[in-house]
């Protein structure tokens, strides 16, 4: 299957690709370590709130795309808090407790 993606801006360049992805099927989106870019940064506030924004952004482009996705999975390394970036988003399940469910 070729993809192609026309629109330049990584958010809707994201949305474009998730539903061209979906039609084969509900998308699965998997993050490695969701708040690397931030920690990476945290020294630097500006910048790390620059990364704040466009993962902000990039959850935002998952919630609007539900319809078009199966699930998302989510790893970091830091417990994740419902605020911050995450506001976009309001069915997260934390499953970090090693839920039976999930292991």
């Amino acid at each position: 299957m070729r993809i192609e993606i026309k629109n330049d801006h990584y958010k809707y360049a994201f949305d474009d690709l998730i539903i061209e992805l979906s039609k084969k099927g509900k998308v699965v989106i998997l993050i490695d370590e969701y708040e690397k870019p931030i920690l990476d940064t945290i020294n630097n506030k500006e910048m790390a709130e620059k990364y704040r924004n466009v993962l902000r952004n990039f959850y935002v482009a998952i919630k609007s795309k539900d319809e078009y996705i199966k699930f998302v999975f989510i790893t970091g390394i830091t417990k994740f808090i419902k605020t911050g970036v995450f506001s976009a988003l309001n069915n997260l399940n934390d499953i970090s407790p090693l839920d039976t469910d999930y292991s």
